[in-house]
């Protein structure tokens, strides 16, 4: 007979996992994605960058560059950019206004920004703000360059003693080419930059110097944007779910009157027509299907989703894959205190589609329903630094703990 001793648990259930990169705003076409593996955390790894317009602060104005590659034989057309940040929140203006880029040579001894600018813009207005300092910005012109290597610079313009800082957040994984480089030509912060320095030598305790961004194309006249599965969504003992997607037109043409379609596990295509629903240029939608989807199976689903334009000017945008899994039996703890069942799921009190809210001191005993027969439990999650979860070989508290 096992028992559990529950203080703080969140048991964290993926509800959905795409296959692809989503476009978050109405731009154009993904031209280099390195944005996808950036930070979650509280406070992520990341670094100044950005432009201080007060007398007193000017020392803080500091670069940050990172580089990308275009492919041998292409020419990218890059009209907008999206950066993820990390800003002073308890400022008194915290938002982002104006954007400074900047694009450089590299300088192919080096291998790090050289001298040359290859693209240049200042206290660009068009800033799409996306909130917790992540933003997209539309060049005013675009910037169109061979193949090679360049370095992307993104500076927020910011009064310091207002705004507070802009930090430019890492990825978390993978490696994109060199190290970034930074730049603090007043000295304002304690590091040895007065010059292009390498993140590297800079925050060595890091084990990932690749800054978050991601380049995009100018709009095209026709494109729609798989945004996300709203429905169906993991959980309990599901059956007959609808099926409802969201979409975007990142395009210049309003769209109406095209097929959508979604498949379940190895069955076949399910195709609607959207009929009136209209989505004007830079908007959002939503579809419901009429046909629903069989999960009453007790299994992880597989939901693959597409939009189907015959004029779309950018498939790598139009769907995605997702798993579902119905839990069948889900048991939350604080809601029994024990149990014999044969199978089944058990969570923290916020469920398999919600969070942990703590705090809990919470008891359940958990058992075969037969004698001599052995129990076996799989966990999705056991410790995630919020508390402390205890496993109890015996029928009370007082037994032994199993130590794991």
């Amino acid at each position: 007979m096992k028992n559990f001793k529950l203080n703080a648990l969140l048991i964290a259930v993926t509800l959905a996992i795409s296959s692809t990169f989503a476009q978050k705003a109405a731009v154009g076409p993904l031209l280099y994605d390195q944005i996808s593996n950036a930070s979650t955390a509280v406070s992520p790894n990341a670094m100044y960058s950005y432009v201080a317009t007060d007398a007193d602060n000017v020392a803080k104005t500091s670069f940050s560059a990172d580089d990308f590659t275009v492919p041998v034989g292409e020419t990218w057309n890059i009209a907008y950019i999206n950066a993820l940040g990390v800003i002073n929140k308890y400022a008194t203006s915290p938002d982002i206004d104006t954007v400074n880029v900047i694009i450089y040579e590299n300088d192919p001894a080096l291998n790090m920004p050289s001298a040359t600018e290859v693209y240049s813009a200042t206290e660009i207005s068009t800033v799409m703000y996306r909130g917790n300092g992540d933003f997209y910005v539309e060049l005013p012109t675009t910037a169109t360059l061979t193949e090679g290597t360049y370095w992307l610079c993104v500076q927020p313009v910011r009064n310091h003693a207002a705004d507070g800082y802009w930090k430019w957040e890492a990825q978390t994984a993978g490696s994109h080419g060199a190290s970034f480089y930074f730049k603090n030509p007043l000295h304002g912060f304690n590091y040895n930059a007065d010059d292009w320095t390498s993140g590297s030598d800079l925050m060595s305790y890091w084990s990932v110097f690749d800054l978050s961004f991601a380049l995009y194309a100018p709009r095209l006249e026709h494109d729609l944007a798989f945004v996300e599965l709203i429905s169906p969504i993991s959980g309990g003992f599901l059956g007959q779910e609808t099926v409802t997607i969201k979409m975007e037109n990142p395009g210049l043409t309003a769209q109406t009157g095209f097929d959508v379609r979604y498949k379940l596990n190895a069955g076949e295509w399910i195709t609607e027509n959207v009929g009136s629903l209209s989505i004007a240029p830079g908007e959002f939608a939503e579809y419901t299907f009429t046909a629903t989807a069989d999960l009453s199976e007790v299994a992880t689903h597989n939901v693959v989703a597409e939009i189907v334009l015959p004029t779309d000017g950018n498939a790598t945008n139009n769907g995605g894959a997702f798993e579902v899994t119905n839990y069948g039996d889900v048991f939350l703890m604080g809601t029994f205190t024990e149990t014999s069942t044969c199978s089944g799921k058990f969570t923290d009190p916020g469920g398999p589609s919600g969070n942990w809210e703590g705090g809990y001191d919470l008891v359940a005993t958990i058992y075969p329903d037969t004698e001599n027969a052995r129990l076996r439990l799989i966990f999705t999650e056991f410790d995630n630094g919020w508390g402390e979860f205890y496993i109890y070989d015996g029928v009370d508290i007082n037994a032994p703990i199993i130590d794991l």
